[in-house]
């Protein structure tokens, strides 16, 4: 394959290590992803190649489920290798959940997102128009280790407030 072609290219594994027929995931990306381009799809043993007219759409989006399966992605790097391919972390979108609104703000959530994993980015967007909903944190998590449903926020009372963990694209 050429390089041009590996630029566009994501590399996936399920994380369940369930195997899929090729078909059904092609059919699958094209019917849920709603992407704007083309997707081409090759398999190798449980790995998949999707090789992209634009691949950061999928690339900003991520992770994906295909009928249920977590589908873990990333990008294709110079010199690697099939033999050795193994991803073991990965990005999710997290939201946070019940934070009382004198403690929304940046410090609160951003400690609270740190007890679930690295923190990628944040979305500091709507802030205030989802103050009464939940925060969104983009974190870094082993895909070997479990998810962490929420944590405790202690209040100015020293009450503990439970905050739960929600993670997007996942189920």
């Amino acid at each position: 394959m050429d390089r041009e072609r590996l630029t566009r290219t994501l590399l996936g594994v399920f994380a369940d290590a369930e195997f899929f027929i090729a078909d059904r995931v092609h059919e699958y990306v094209n019917t849920h992803w709603f992407l704007r381009g083309l997707v081409h799809i090759e398999h190798r043993g449980n790995i998949y190649m999707f090789i992209f007219n634009n691949k950061d759409i999928v690339g900003i989006n991520g992770p994906y489920n295909v009928n249920g399966a977590l589908l873990l992605l990333t990008n294709w790097t110079p010199n690697m290798t099939l033999q050795n391919f193994n991803i073991t972390h990965t990005n999710l979108w997290m939201q946070l959940h019940g934070i009382l609104v004198e403690y929304f703000h940046q410090e609160n959530i951003l400690n609270l997102a740190r007890t679930a994993g690295e923190i990628i980015a944040a979305d500091w967007h709507a802030e205030e128009t989802r103050a009464l909903q939940f925060a969104k944190i983009k974190i870094r998590v082993a895909v070997n280790a479990p998810l962490i449903s929420g944590n405790y926020l202690q209040t100015l009372e020293n009450i503990p407030t439970w905050i739960s963990f929600k993670y997007e694209r996942i189920f």
